[in-house]
């Protein structure tokens, strides 16, 4: 018989014309047919998500699993399905013919479901899923009541597991934050603002706030970096260094919950437009391989970690979506050896996970009456934040004051580093005001005696580029007590107008 076909009744080889054939003779099913049988029998669900991605549902040691259909786990499990029933192995071809068969009913017959990387958020009724990512296949169900581990089979959501997804430990009830505290190099202003950025990155609270963690030389930024990572999103691949490409930067976002970058030195203004569109929910288009005619869509938004010796908030866009810590060096007489140190933290992380599932769930409680006075641009995070405040270890009100003191202190980086701010700040305080348009404003801070000439890195070049920084500087500045507008002249000349007035804090 051949690789390509064979009997649904297995005929002998040997008999008469009736036995094989002949009229009487069974059909037969080729290869491609009887693995396609077998993997409908087999598939629980044939459906795709928002980008048009096929999935398969399939059971597996006892429970059901979400699987891409151009992966190579749903290519590995289609030819062990035909070598446990059939007893023998199918062509590379056979298997990718069968698999685009399946791939084509998914997205064009199968019903639509998004799709979920460790943490999902429902607000009606308003709830909270966490996958632990145990062999067990529980999760955690976070409700304005409390929160509970439930088999995440019997929950209406479908949770991805990508590569490298380690397992969280199973939180305890009553577990308590502040245990965490001595074991994180973090005055009290960095623990608050840590705590913080877990809780919104395990409840899906959109845009993300960015953990940026920095100091000098042995100040245990990396080691900080990998407990609030085991806390949120543990992986195999631990920290990663920067992804230059934005292509791959948004595929390694869809490919975890928790994106950590280690040992940063800089940002460029590229990255930093990456970061910003991944922390609130952006998509990322590109051809697909070989059928240029066709996009591949990436939707994400994803909690960050940043780290670093040198400050990172260059640019005011990005340091307002921060949460920025400075750590202090420790010691000599007071360091751990690393794999102690991540022992000790591990013994804890089940009571400190009870306590921030705790939080969340008050906060979905107290989400309708918490209130948040002049909100800043991440009022869902603050307000988040606020209405957990009562279980957190820590006074009423500490937060939203840590919190506008961290917007603060990144307000000040991004205008320390940037030679066209210090010119124009320096500018406008000896004049106490200055009008114009954009090119009169380059040319007069061009004239100035303290500038060095030539062109500065960052420095604006066109009216154009003046009136972009402008705009990207804006909230630092007004934080620094300098009113800005930005206008039109009227008539037919369209130059902008640039209204600057220096207002001392008092």
């Amino acid at each position: 018989m051949s690789e390509d076909t064979i009997s649904k009744t297995s005929p002998s080889f040997h008999g008469s014309e009736g036995e094989l054939g002949g009229r009487d003779e069974a059909p037969k099913l080729s290869i491609a047919d009887r693995l396609l049988l077998l993997c409908q029998a087999e598939i629980e669900d044939l459906w795709h998500d928002q980008a048009s991605r096929g999935y398969a549902t399939v059971r597996l040691n006892g429970h059901l699993e979400h699987i891409p259909i151009g992966s190579r786990r749903i290519s590995q499990w289609a030819r062990n399905l035909f070598l446990l029933r059939e007893e023998r192995t199918v062509r590379n071809q056979v298997v990718r013919d069968v698999l685009d068969m399946l791939d084509s009913r998914a997205v064009l017959q199968g019903p639509e479901h998004p799709v979920h990387v460790r943490v999902v958020r429902h607000s009606s009724p308003d709830h909270i899923i966490v996958d632990l990512g145990g062999p067990d296949w529980e999760g955690v169900l976070i409700t304005p009541e409390g929160w509970s581990l439930v088999p995440l089979g019997t929950l209406p959501v479908r949770f991805l597991r990508p590569k490298g997804m380690e397992a969280l430990p199973t939180p305890v009830q009553g577990g308590q934050i502040q245990i965490l505290r001595p074991h994180l190099n973090l005055d009290e202003q960095g623990f608050i603002l840590a705590v913080a950025w877990m809780l919104a990155s395990l409840a899906g609270v959109k845009p993300y706030p960015i953990l940026v963690l920095n100091g000098e030389q042995g100040s245990a930024k990396s080691s900080t970096t990998r407990v609030l990572q085991s806390l949120v999103d543990p992986h195999s691949a631990g920290l990663r260094g920067i992804v230059r490409e934005g292509q791959d930067l948004f595929i390694a976002a869809r490919n975890s919950h928790l994106m950590c970058f280690d040992n940063l030195s800089s940002l460029s203004d590229k990255l930093a437009d990456d970061l910003c569109r991944i922390s609130s929910g952006a998509s990322f288009t590109t051809r697909q391989l070989f059928r240029d005619e066709e996009e591949v869509i990436i939707p994400v938004a994803r909690p960050m970690i940043l780290n670093g010796i040198p400050d990172l908030l260059s640019r005011g866009d990005l340091a307002d979506r921060c949460l920025n810590i400075t750590l202090a060096p420790i010691p000599g007489s007071q360091r751990l050896v690393e794999r102690e140190y991540q022992a000790k933290v591990a013994s804890i992380r089940p009571q400190v996970l009870g306590g921030i599932f705790t939080a969340m769930a008050g906060a979905l409680a107290r989400w309708d009456q918490a209130q948040v006075q002049d909100s800043p641009r991440m009022a869902d995070f603050a307000r988040w934040i606020v209405a957990a405040e009562p279980d957190l270890p820590w006074e009423s009100g500490a937060f939203m004051r840590a919190y506008r003191r961290s917007r603060r202190e990144a307000a000040g980086l991004t205008l320390e580093g940037n030679p066209f701010a210090q010119a124009l700040m320096t500018m406008v305080r000896e004049r106490q005001k200055w009008n114009g348009n954009c090119l009169e404003l380059l040319k007069t801070l061009e004239s100035m005696p303290s500038f060095p000439g030539g062109h500065l890195e960052g420095w604006p070049r066109t009216a154009k580029g003046v009136g972009n920084a402008i705009r990207r500087m804006a909230p630092a500045l007004r934080a620094e007590g300098f009113q800005i507008t930005q206008d039109r002249q009227p008539g037919g000349n369209r130059d902008r107008l640039v209204h600057l007035v220096w207002d001392e804090p008092r």
